[in-house]
Protein backbone atom coordinates (compact mmCIF):
# COMPACT_ATOMS: atom_id res chain seq x y z
CA UNK A 1 0.00 0.00 0.00
CA UNK A 2 1.54 3.00 -1.29
CA UNK A 3 0.05 5.27 1.38
CA UNK A 4 1.73 3.40 4.47
CA UNK A 5 4.95 3.09 2.59
CA UNK A 6 4.82 6.77 2.21
CA UNK A 7 4.20 7.13 6.41
CA UNK A 8 6.72 4.30 6.89
CA UNK A 9 9.10 6.82 4.86
CA UNK A 10 8.22 10.02 6.88
CA UNK A 11 9.53 9.83 9.85
CA UNK A 12 9.34 13.64 10.70
CA UNK A 13 5.32 12.79 10.23
CA UNK A 14 5.40 9.40 13.05
CA UNK A 15 7.07 11.92 15.61
CA UNK A 16 4.61 14.39 14.90
CA UNK A 17 1.94 11.57 14.92
CA UNK A 18 2.96 10.03 18.10
CA UNK A 19 3.35 14.01 20.19
CA UNK A 20 -0.80 13.99 19.64
CA UNK A 21 -2.80 12.88 22.80
CA UNK A 22 -5.69 11.78 21.16
CA UNK A 23 -5.22 8.53 19.41
CA UNK A 24 -4.73 8.49 15.83
CA UNK A 25 -5.91 5.35 14.00
CA UNK A 26 -5.54 4.51 10.14
CA UNK A 27 -7.47 1.70 8.77
CA UNK A 28 -8.21 0.38 5.42
CA UNK A 29 -12.12 0.05 5.69
CA UNK A 30 -10.86 -3.96 7.54
CA UNK A 31 -7.56 -3.95 8.66
CA UNK A 32 -5.60 -1.18 11.22
CA UNK A 33 -2.94 0.00 9.09
CA UNK A 34 -1.05 2.63 11.40
CA UNK A 35 -1.29 3.97 15.42
CA UNK A 36 0.35 6.59 16.89
CA UNK A 37 1.78 6.11 20.17
CA UNK A 38 -1.47 7.53 22.13
CA UNK A 39 -3.94 4.82 20.00
CA UNK A 40 -1.41 2.57 21.09
CA UNK A 41 -1.73 3.20 24.70
CA UNK A 42 -5.77 3.70 24.42
CA UNK A 43 -5.84 -0.05 23.22
CA UNK A 44 -3.69 -1.42 26.20
CA UNK A 45 -1.13 -2.27 23.93
CA UNK A 46 2.61 -2.09 24.64
CA UNK A 47 3.69 -1.68 21.16
CA UNK A 48 2.33 -0.74 17.73
CA UNK A 49 2.73 -4.51 16.74
CA UNK A 50 0.35 -5.33 18.68
CA UNK A 51 -2.48 -2.80 17.07
CA UNK A 52 -1.49 -2.48 13.40
CA UNK A 53 -2.91 -5.23 11.44
CA UNK A 54 -5.68 -5.76 13.66
CA UNK A 55 -9.24 -5.98 12.31
CA UNK A 56 -11.03 -2.60 13.05
CA UNK A 57 -13.58 -4.05 14.45
CA UNK A 58 -11.11 -5.89 17.41
CA UNK A 59 -11.55 -2.06 18.89
CA UNK A 60 -13.74 0.11 17.92
CA UNK A 61 -17.94 -1.22 17.85
CA UNK A 62 -20.45 -1.61 15.19
CA UNK A 63 -21.73 2.02 15.57
CA UNK A 64 -19.17 3.45 14.70
CA UNK A 65 -17.88 1.06 12.12
CA UNK A 66 -21.78 1.40 10.03
CA UNK A 67 -20.93 5.40 10.26
CA UNK A 68 -17.95 4.91 8.53
CA UNK A 69 -19.72 2.27 6.07
CA UNK A 70 -22.12 5.25 4.99
CA UNK A 71 -19.55 7.80 4.74
CA UNK A 72 -18.12 5.45 2.08
CA UNK A 73 -21.79 4.94 0.77
CA UNK A 74 -22.40 9.02 -0.14
CA UNK A 75 -17.97 9.59 -0.74
CA UNK A 76 -18.25 12.31 -3.14
CA UNK A 77 -15.17 13.91 -2.62
CA UNK A 78 -12.03 13.69 -0.76
CA UNK A 79 -11.29 14.40 3.04
CA UNK A 80 -14.73 14.16 3.68
CA UNK A 81 -14.78 14.68 7.85
CA UNK A 82 -17.39 12.77 9.75
CA UNK A 83 -19.08 14.18 12.28
CA UNK A 84 -17.78 13.54 15.81
CA UNK A 85 -19.85 10.60 17.58
CA UNK A 86 -19.81 8.71 20.91
CA UNK A 87 -18.55 5.20 20.69
CA UNK A 88 -16.72 2.84 23.14
CA UNK A 89 -13.24 1.44 22.55
CA UNK A 90 -12.36 -2.46 23.33
CA UNK A 91 -9.27 -2.57 25.06
CA UNK A 92 -6.97 -5.57 24.36
CA UNK A 93 -7.26 -6.94 27.92
CA UNK A 94 -11.31 -6.69 27.01
CA UNK A 95 -12.25 -3.92 29.20
CA UNK A 96 -13.85 -0.72 27.52
CA UNK A 97 -13.76 2.94 27.35
CA UNK A 98 -15.62 5.63 26.44
CA UNK A 99 -14.32 7.58 23.55
CA UNK A 100 -15.46 10.55 21.19
CA UNK A 101 -14.33 9.12 17.62
CA UNK A 102 -14.28 11.63 14.52
CA UNK A 103 -13.09 9.88 11.10
CA UNK A 104 -11.94 11.61 7.62
CA UNK A 105 -12.22 9.20 4.67
CA UNK A 106 -9.70 9.50 2.45
CA UNK A 107 -8.58 7.58 -1.20
CA UNK A 108 -5.13 6.21 -1.15
CA UNK A 109 -4.97 5.97 -4.77
CA UNK A 110 -7.77 3.35 -5.29
CA UNK A 111 -7.58 2.33 -2.03
CA UNK A 112 -10.48 3.64 0.67
CA UNK A 113 -8.54 4.64 4.22
CA UNK A 114 -10.18 6.03 7.03
CA UNK A 115 -8.35 8.63 9.47
CA UNK A 116 -9.17 8.04 13.11
CA UNK A 117 -9.01 10.60 15.74
CA UNK A 118 -9.53 8.93 18.96
CA UNK A 119 -10.32 10.67 22.37
CA UNK A 120 -11.02 9.45 26.14
CA UNK A 121 -14.15 11.17 27.33
CA UNK A 122 -14.12 9.13 30.15
CA UNK A 123 -12.92 12.56 32.40
CA UNK A 124 -15.64 14.62 30.71
CA UNK A 125 -18.58 11.98 30.94
CA UNK A 126 -17.49 11.90 35.29
CA UNK A 127 -17.69 15.42 35.36
CA UNK A 128 -20.90 15.53 33.57
CA UNK A 129 -22.30 12.79 35.45
CA UNK A 130 -21.10 14.99 38.86
CA UNK A 131 -22.85 18.00 37.35
CA UNK A 132 -26.09 16.17 36.78
CA UNK A 133 -25.53 14.59 40.53
CA UNK A 134 -25.25 17.83 42.12
CA UNK A 135 -28.03 19.75 39.75
CA UNK A 136 -30.22 16.99 41.04
CA UNK A 137 -29.43 17.44 44.73
CA UNK A 138 -29.88 21.23 44.31
CA UNK A 139 -33.22 20.59 42.35
CA UNK A 140 -34.57 18.23 45.06
CA UNK A 141 -33.23 19.95 48.21
CA UNK A 142 -35.65 23.42 46.62
CA UNK A 143 -38.72 21.15 46.48
CA UNK A 144 -38.36 19.75 49.84
CA UNK A 145 -38.13 23.05 51.09
CA UNK A 146 -39.25 25.73 49.11
CA UNK A 147 -39.29 28.33 52.03
CA UNK A 148 -35.83 27.86 52.67
CA UNK A 149 -35.06 31.32 50.30
CA UNK A 150 -37.75 33.23 51.80
CA UNK A 151 -36.83 32.22 55.68
CA UNK A 152 -33.28 33.09 55.05
CA UNK A 153 -34.56 36.81 53.55
CA UNK A 154 -36.91 37.38 56.73
CA UNK A 155 -34.05 36.94 58.94
CA UNK A 156 -31.75 38.96 57.11
CA UNK A 157 -34.37 41.93 57.27
CA UNK A 158 -35.66 40.82 60.93
CA UNK A 159 -31.67 41.24 62.00
CA UNK A 160 -31.09 44.64 59.82
CA UNK A 161 -34.64 45.90 61.94
CA UNK A 162 -33.00 45.22 65.03
CA UNK A 163 -29.86 46.37 64.68
CA UNK A 164 -31.19 49.73 64.06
Amino acid sequence: MEFLHNWQQGERYRLLLDLVQDGILVHDGEWIVLANASAVQLAGATSRSQVVGLPIDTILSPPYLKTVERQLLDFVSAETIAPPLRDTLRRLDGSELAVEVQTVAFMDGPRFSAHVVIRDITDRLATEHRARETDEQTQALRRRDPMTPLTGSVAHEVNNAAAS
